[in-house]
């Protein structure tokens, strides 16, 4: 029984700590020329990682952490690519003023 107690509990803390090792990145995304909030803009992490703008133009990315590449974009528009380092649990704010002819 005691056993069993100790391998639930490891698998818990194992649970726990698994589930702690992303970061966030959240913003949002604007037109650089008129200040208009771009909703449906993409917030990609390459190759598979991303989500969209929503109406108010605000997004939320979960990423793994360390060094990561996020590219907004917009149809019609140059698209911004950052580069930075965040640590697991952080929540970076990245906002975004896109901007000229792509």
């Amino acid at each position: 029984m005691r056993h069993l107690f100790v391998i639930v509990s490891l698998s818990l803390l194992v649970f726990n700590i698994s589930f702690a090792q992303t970061a966030t990145v959240k913003g949002v995304i604007k037109d650089g020329g008129n200040g208009e909030l771009l909703e449906n803009a993409t917030v990609l992490q390459p190759p598979t990682n991303g989500t969209a703008s929503d109406i108010r133009g605000a997004y939320e990315l979960k990423v793994n952490p360390g060094s990561v590449t996020i590219v907004i974009s917009y149809l019609g528009m140059k698209a911004d690519t950052q580069t930075f380092n965040i640590k697991a649990g952080e929540v970076k704010t990245l906002n975004v003023n896109l901007g000229g002819n792509a």
